[in-house]
């Protein structure tokens, strides 16, 4: 008997201290979003949140204000960087769906500095915006990461739609900056845990 209470000690402590992989987020229009860490290779309907979601926020801009020329092939050339980064196990993905489907999705990924960790992607479905569900997929790095203290991310200065998004989150405007990436054209944020 004694053995039974200890094995079921071990495995429940186990269980308490294991993230959660998948788990469900009900948002402010009262719908049941499935959230998973993602381990499948197919990430199309991702690629197509992530277009559908740049599409929209790059909506009032012309390809010559975003120094582009066009704006599809723009995008699909940059979800595959997030493909690129998958498949070399550089980056956690989460997965957000509805009914069956994806409508969201986020990226992360490990910097040099300590506890810190970079969003490299974020993309909701357009008619999901404002429903909570970007906020549950951003702070959803405490389910693999809970010693994160800290949040990076890097948008484009253009992309009024994300600045807005990570301001309201408690973001603020950070050195934080890829080596090559223009700080003219983009701009870095920061979360602070201790804040």
């Amino acid at each position: 008997m004694r053995f039974f209470h200890s094995l079921l000690f071990c495995v429940c402590s186990l269980l308490l201290s294991s993230p959660v992989h998948a788990w469900t987020f009900i948002d402010r229009a009262g719908n049941q979003i499935e959230l998973n860490w993602i381990e499948q290779q197919d990430l199309s309907q991702e690629e197509q949140v992530f277009i559908d979601a740049f599409l929209e926020a790059y909506k009032d801009f012309s390809i010559e204000q975003l120094g582009i020329s066009d704006k599809y092939t723009f995008l699909k050339s940059a979800f595959q960087d997030v493909v690129e980064d998958y498949e070399k196990g550089e980056i956690n993905l989460l997965s957000a769906k509805w009914d069956g489907k994806v409508i969201g999705f986020v990226g992360f990924k490990d910097t040099e500095q300590n506890n810190e960790v970079y969003i490299a992607q974020l993309a909701v479905d357009p008619r999901y915006w404002q429903q909570g569900l970007g906020k549950e997929l951003v702070f959803s790095i405490f389910d693999i990461k809970q010693e994160t203290e800290r949040l990076v991310v890097i948008p484009r200065r253009i992309n009024e739609v994300a600045r807005q998004f990570y301001a309201h989150l408690g973001f603020t405007v950070s050195e934080y900056m890829h080596p090559g990436y223009n700080p003219q054209k983009y701009i870095g944020y920061e979360w602070n845990k201790a804040h």
